[in-house]
């Protein structure tokens, strides 16, 4: 993340918790959540429980993050929309 984006207001977070059981990494819940962040328009990024922040249009930064089943994760949306 650059110094810009750190000040950045013009973004929305939203927190969410794995609650699927068979949430793995590298399965179908990763390509489900993928598929809906490319319908949103600006940049969008993906946070794990460590605080590790990825560029979250890509489906193999998304699966790096090795989210699990109970695992917290944050979405931010940057831009106007």
């Amino acid at each position: 993340m650059t110094e810009k984006e750190k000040n950045n207001e013009d973004f929305i977070s939203k927190e969410f918790v794995v609650k699927n059981l068979l949430f793995r990494s590298g399965g179908v819940e990763e390509y489900e959540i993928s598929k809906f962040i490319k319908n949103l328009d600006g940049k969008v990024e993906m946070e794990n429980k460590d605080g590790k922040r990825v560029n979250a249009n890509s489906i193999f930064k998304i699966v790096r993050l090795g989210i699990r089943h109970k695992d917290k994760f944050t979405i931010y949306c940057y831009g106007d929309n």
